[in-house]
């Protein structure tokens, strides 16, 4: 997000991981914005041209949200005042972001064989949007708009459920909170 950061995502306790989505208050999805990110990492990428079996596509999907929320997790915890310091927000969000676009092309590149390609396809728009929710937030910041966080905040909640439902329609329980 996008699978988002685990860390991110609205639910999620402890520090972030996937481009997941934040929820304000005291819960965020962490990573995969990797829902997105979906979210992965270098070495695990795409099925090189090749269709992959369900069983393959989930280990290789889930090995790519792992990675990701481990480094979603090495970044270290969410600023405390995430909320309501912009240049905060834009610094972690500068942190995270790159982790998670990265998952959620990783986990795009996968090719999944008909039998799962659907539902494949709705859990990569779902990344793509969460994805896009924290970059927008991330622009915002740097501008020092608080709408961006606000505008975050809101489509977590919604972001954080459809890549969950997708990511476990999918078999990439990894991915999901």
């Amino acid at each position: 997000m996008v699978v988002l950061p685990v860390a991110l995502r609205s639910g999620a306790k402890g520090s972030c991981t996937r481009v997941d989505v934040y929820r304000m208050g005291t819960r965020w999805v962490r990573a995969g914005i990797a829902g997105a990110a979906a979210l992965m990492l270098v070495g695990c990428g795409g099925g090189g041209g090749t269709e992959l079996t369900r069983l393959e596509l989930d280990a290789r999907a889930n090995t790519l949200c792992q990675e990701a929320t481990n480094a979603i997790k090495a970044v270290g915890p969410l600023p405390p005042d995430f909320q309501t310091n912009a240049v905060s927000a834009a610094a972690y969000l500068d942190k995270v972001g790159p982790i998670t676009d990265k998952t959620v092309s990783n986990l795009a590149a996968l090719i999944p064989n008909a039998s799962v390609r659907g539902r494949w396809a709705d859990f990569i728009a779902t990344n793509h949007a969460a994805q896009q929710a924290l970059d927008d937030a991330r622009v915002k910041a740097h501008r020092h708009d608080s709408s961006g966080l606000r505008d975050f905040q809101a489509a977590t909640g919604p972001l954080t459920q459809a890549l969950d439902a997708s990511a476990i329609t999918v078999g990439a329980t990894a991915c999901a909170n």
